[in-house]
């Protein structure tokens, strides 16, 4: 037993290193995302995604990964639009890019593993939504994505073909979605009146609700990635991620499934990768495939859409992600 103590005060002492380089980082991320959570998705954006062709898409792909929102909002914001008739394009722009990117996660991730590293990830995020957009809606005029939606399109309204909003049953439907498993509903609601007190409380809610569910995982992995530094050796990471291993890239792609949690969990750990020998390339797979893949992103896919449609879903995520996880690693060995 004598012998633990001395590997469990370098664990502790590591972990707390990692917490006072990436700590910072984390607050500032909170921060921004909780002044960002009081202007939610605009009447404006809404109607911008109800446009036809490639203004929709790339609307929706920028505005899902700048906007802090939680799957079950994602969903709410969606079902309007899906009665509505608006085609998949814009749909799937959204549910593809919003889990990839979070301000929290880009500011992270950034202070922590390198801005190059976070702007790949934004890249990339953007790539799929708009790429994965277009490609949606020729695939729904081809008829494989056609009548793939589990939201009943409003009477009156063609499938694909209507830019109006849908009626008020599918909107309070959407609302009861969004804040049954998330609190980003309530914090609009009080922050939509425009008086100062709302505003405050409305981001103190949104910052006590954001730290409370993601600062006590963040420390958990912190305390696991410092046990990794120090008892894995670092010829077992080089050897599956190290430069020159081409399977590192698909490795980090499928392990980012069943090891991510949240990006704050994520960063110690891929923090402690790196520092063992994996590629940045292999990093950015790692955590392209992981939030992409979380059950809340993949819950809130199947709560709108049927199994063709993530067949489609996860076809695009793991391609894309590889291709410039890849590219990633030939843009830095240049």
């Amino acid at each position: 037993m004598a012998e633990l103590i001395p590997i469990i005060t370098d664990i502790l002492l590591s972990a707390g290193a990692m917490a006072l380089r990436m700590g910072p980082y984390l607050v500032l991320g909170l921060i921004i995302a909780a002044a960002l959570g009081n202007f939610g998705p605009s009447e404006k954006l809404h109607r911008l995604m109800t446009t036809h062709g490639l203004l929709a898409i790339a609307v929706a792909s920028i505005a899902a990964v700048t906007t802090p929102l939680c799957s079950c909002t994602t969903v709410s914001i969606m079902i309007p639009l899906l009665a509505a008739g608006v085609p998949w394009g814009p749909i799937f722009s959204w549910l593809i890019a919003s889990p990839i990117i979070s301000p929290t996660g880009f500011i992270l991730i950034g202070g922590t593993l390198g801005w190059p590293l976070a702007f790949a990830k934004v890249l990339t995020g953007l790539t799929m939504g708009i790429g994965g957009g277009i490609l949606a809606n020729r695939l729904q005029k081809t008829g494989f994505l056609a009548h793939q939606s589990r939201v009943p399109v409003a009477a009156g309204i063609s499938e694909a073909n209507s830019p109006a909003m849908s009626d008020p049953t599918s909107q309070e439907e959407a609302g009861a979605i969004a804040s049954a498993c998330c609190e980003t509903a309530e914090n609009l609601a009080h922050s939509s009146s425009g008086t100062p007190g709302d505003s405050i409380r409305s981001f103190g809610n949104a910052l006590y609700g954001t730290a409370k569910s993601i600062v006590p995982i963040f420390i958990l992995f912190l305390v696991v990635a410092a046990a990794i530094e120090q008892l894995v050796p670092t010829a077992w990471i080089s050897s599956l991620f190290g430069e020159g291993r081409i399977w590192g890239v698909p490795i980090a792609a499928l392990l980012g499934v069943p090891l991510y949690t949240n990006t704050a969990s994520a960063v110690p750990l891929v923090s402690s990768f790196m520092g063992l020998g994996m590629t940045s390339g292999a990093a950015l797979a790692f955590i392209l495939t992981g939030p992409g893949t979380s059950l809340p992103a993949m819950g809130a896919v199947l709560v709108i859409a049927r199994w063709r449609l993530l067949a489609y879903y996860l076809a695009v995520l793991f391609t894309v992600s590889i291709l410039f996880a890849f590219a990633f690693d030939l843009l830095l060995a240049s």
